[in-house]
């Protein structure tokens, strides 16, 4: 459950997760669309898909 002042809810982590894995969307560029910052958008992608994130995958 996310607090009252969270930037993204368990929805929008969803679908940020979604958009990068998915989609292959840039996280700046993903951050841009939810009016947050590119480190909140950084550690959700990074849970979901550790060797992208590290620049090591595909």
């Amino acid at each position: 459950m996310s607090h009252v002042n969270a930037a993204l809810t368990p929805r929008h982590r969803l679908i940020v997760a979604r958009l990068v894995v998915d989609d292959g969307w840039p996280i700046n560029e993903i951050a841009a669309r939810f009016q947050v910052s590119w480190p909140t958008v950084k550690p959700g992608f990074r849970s979901c898909c550790p060797v992208k994130a590290h620049g090591n995958g595909v």
